[in-house]
């Protein structure tokens, strides 16, 4: 042991460890430079330790050790060598939120924000402080050779305590920029499923999730074929370079190019140097009604759903990668779709939201809520249901035949609807998965992960708008956000509920036959908190199942609207992302307790907010104040 530190009081801390240490026969061997060693010559228990360089100036480092000398579990004390306990900084629960809900496995090395060069410092600051005392003790503290070297001590200080902030601050940048969104605060990667939970032991997983993913369609040349499309006889407007300017202010920096490896930002760097280019490129492409082929090619990626049955479709969430210059061009023909008349009147219906201008999830959820609120107000006997409807690969299996259909009844230009079959036709996924490849050409479905894919599905719902137009004052509210369906409906007694929602109920059925699309019974749940007698709600005769709360758009509903289930959800999410933001600031960037609260009121509790404007209200409880 160094000789310093038999004369300070701090290191009574690691008396423990000592007493071990002696018990065990083991040897402690210390120097300036080398970390320490545990020897042992007659014990057979070993201990596990880690040294952390997360306090800058002491002449020590933090140590944990782990030891198991009865042969049971490991239990790990905390010694800390004359330095006081940090892990109080916020509280004690979020130290358990901490094991709980970050990885086990230690941060890289390369992502510590302590280097070798501080290391070079700090030892050269110790050196300078111990020739300071030495001198100061020996000859006092006002003699020349004291104050020499005095400064010599307060220049390496300053030039260590530069130093520490210099490298604090590179690794908090490279902390920011690779988290991006505080709000995803990731763990470590989940372990690939084991092959034999997706499909039989020799068949290529890539190639059987793409056929379970997006379905085929046989029939499809021949159904757009026998569509009657009207000759185009205006001519097709140029594209402008202020529709161009409009179109890439929806690009993202930073999102994952496609096959291509062209990055958005590529794209938004040279876009004021080849605008000439792009306009005459896309309005020739529009004037033939040709996209290009290069740009039909998409890369996919299979994402599983926590919880989900990995050998069904709807356990996977299939995002296809599309590249940048394509992006470009479907915004382009995303902004002229919506400015069609007909089409824009019911983009402006109250029932349609999600993937237009000026509506959202919080605008869907507060429709959804208020439709509810209202019901239950009418009458305190009146039965009100609210049933959230579940769309099976809504996204991979809606009709091409469909979408263009819509199109062509809402008087939607020639030109457009030629481009967008012509977008349709021949689009091609490849993926891989683990090690193995394969690709397929797509007879249904949108590509997600694409800006047209997605606008076109939500076209294809449009003929909803205008069937539930009449039956919203008759106690029917529907509420569309992309394939997420929900319906209110209210009745003065229950057969007269129940008849409403079987009308709502055909509606919807022959919408999806149309639509080449299919709602899941078993996945869809109702809320009903007054009795309706013997009456049940079905789907396609499969009775609804009956809950006291129900999710929706990531909205937990109660049937008394007081939303403390959700309020608890919140607040055991905003616990758990506060703790790893904790661990992964401190570990990765030496972020202090201030500025992971300071990072966490700016970048997780806007996210923990989704659709406030809908639950606001149940804040106010004494419930949620507690929570």
């Amino acid at each position: 042991l160094t000789a310093s530190n038999l004369h300070r009081q701090a290191w009574q801390r690691g008396e423990s460890l000592v007493d071990w240490c002696l018990d065990k026969g083991v040897r402690i061997l210390n120097d300036d430079e080398s970390l320490p060693t545990f020897e042992s010559e007659r014990d057979g228990a070993s201990p596990r330790w880690e040294l952390v360089d997360d306090l800058c100036g002491s002449d020590h480092r933090l140590l944990y050790v782990e030891v198991d000398s009865q042969g049971g579990s490991l239990a790990p004390p905390r010694l800390a060598h004359r330095l006081v306990d940090t892990a109080k900084g916020i509280t004690d629960s979020l130290s358990t939120l901490v094991r709980e809900f970050t990885p086990e496995a230690p941060a890289p090395s390369d992502t510590t924000w302590w280097t070798s060069d501080l290391s070079r410092r700090k030892a050269k600051l110790k050196r300078a402080q111990r020739t300071f005392y030495r001198h100061k003790k020996q000859n006092g503290p006002d003699a020349p050779s004291t104050v020499h070297f005095r400064e010599i001590r307060d220049t390496a200080r300053r030039k260590f305590c530069a130093a520490v902030k210099e490298a604090k601050g590179v690794a908090a940048r490279r902390f920011f920029n690779d988290l991006q969104h505080y709000s995803r605060c990731v763990k470590r990667g989940c372990p690939r499923i084991p092959p034999a939970a997706i499909c039989p032991e020799g068949v290529n997983q890539a190639d059987f999730l793409l056929r379970r993913l997006f379905p085929r369609d046989p029939d499809r040349a021949a159904e757009v074929d026998a569509l009657v499309l009207s000759p185009q006889t205006d001519p097709v407007p140029a594209v402008t370079h202020s529709e161009l300017r409009e179109a890439a202010n929806g690009l993202r920096r930073g999102a994952a190019p496609g096959e291509d490896d062209v990055t958005n930002g590529i794209i938004l760097d040279t876009l004021e140097v080849l605008k000439d280019n792009w306009s005459t490129q896309f309005t020739k492409a529009l004037g033939t009604g040709e996209y290009p082929g290069g740009w039909k090619t998409s890369k996919g990626i299979f994402i599983h759903k926590a919880g989900r049955d990995p050998t069904k479709p709807n356990g996977w969430r299939p995002i296809c990668l599309v590249g940048s210059g394509s992006k470009l061009f479907e915004r382009l023909i995303v902004e002229r779709l919506a400015s069609c008349p007909q089409i824009r009147k019911r983009l402006d219906s109250p029932i349609v939201h999600g993937f237009c201008k000026g509506k959202s999830v919080d605008s869907a959820v507060l429709r959804v809520v208020e439709a509810f609120r209202a019901g239950r107000k009418r009458s305190k006997r009146a039965p009100i249901a609210l049933v959230q409807l579940d769309v099976q690969n809504a996204f991979s299996s809606v009709k091409h035949s469909h979408i263009l259909a819509t199109l062509v009844r809402y008087n939607v230009p020639r030109y457009l609807v030629r481009i967008v079959e012509d977008y349709l036709k021949a689009q091609y996924v490849s993926a891989i998965y683990g090690s193995d490849e394969a690709g397929l050409e797509l007879e249904r479905g949108v590509p997600q992960g694409s800006a047209l894919g997605p606008f076109l599905f939500l076209l294809s719902t449009l003929p909803l708008v205008d069937e539930f137009a009449d039956m919203e004052g008759k106690g029917v509210s529907l509420t569309l956000y992309a394939d997420d369906t929900t319906v209110v409906v209210s009745g003065g007694t229950g057969p007269s509920l129940v008849k409403r929602w079987r009308s709502a109920e055909a509606l919807l059925l022959a919408w999806a036959t149309n639509a080449g699309v299919s709602y899941e019974p078993v996945k869809s749940q109702a809320l009903l908190p007054r009795t309706i007698g013997d009456h049940i709600l079905s789907l396609d005769g499969t009775p609804i199942d009956i809950v006291k709360v129900v999710r929706v758009l990531g909205v937990w509903i109660d049937h008394r609207l007081s939303f403390q289930h959700h309020i608890r959800l919140k607040v055991s999410e905003a616990k758990a992302k506060l703790g790893r933001l904790r661990h992964l600031g401190w570990a990765r960037a030496g972020i202090t307790g201030k500025k992971i609260i300071k990072t966490y009121k700016v970048a997780i509790l806007p996210a923990l907010a989704h659709a406030i404007v809908a639950w606001k209200e149940g804040l106010e409880s004494a419930t949620a104040k507690t929570a």
